[in-house]
């Protein structure tokens, strides 16, 4: 497993591929962050702290689309996994079907996130988002470096 600053860029034709799967990590990473920081704000003022968190959740939902249009896209990440590595096609469809759930609950959230809910029910549901996008980013990032030793390991 990656953490966040170990960097996913490859050699020869992985190299483009790493570079933009590690734009995209970061990406999801600042919006966790954005969206981390709004929901640790005090909610002395309840109505402003719903506010901040609504935007941040909906920056967040927003960074998860442009992700998966982006991992999806016929000459994305996902696709170049396929086509380096065919076998790999069962864990591409489980990133598929997490990028599926994270679109749903994203955007649950963002409905919930302008109702009247308790704050500690938005940052318990919030968190749980996070929790989702991280666990789906250290996937992301295994699913990748699983695909470099394999190309590597084919040239030796």
């Amino acid at each position: 497993m990656t953490d966040d600053h170990t960097p996913l860029v490859g050699t020869g034709r992985f190299a483009e591929a790493g570079e933009q799967a590690q734009a995209r990590r970061e990406m999801l990473h600042s919006a966790i962050g954005e969206l981390t920081a709004a929901l640790d704000a005090s909610d002395a003022d309840v109505d402003a702290w719903r506010r901040t968190v609504a935007q941040a959740i909906a920056q967040t939902r927003a960074t998860i689309a442009q992700h998966v249009r982006d991992a999806e896209a016929p000459d994305g990440l996902l696709a170049q996994v396929i086509d380096e590595e065919p076998a790999f096609g069962f864990r591409v469809e489980a990133m598929k079907d997490e990028h599926q759930k994270l679109l749903e609950r994203s955007a649950a959230l963002v409905e919930r996130s302008q109702e009247s809910l308790a704050p500690q029910d938005l940052r318990d549901q919030s968190k749980q988002l996070i929790e989702l996008i991280d666990r789906h980013r250290h996937r992301s990032a295994d699913l990748l470096l699983d695909t470099y030793d394999l190309d590597l390991s084919a040239a030796d």
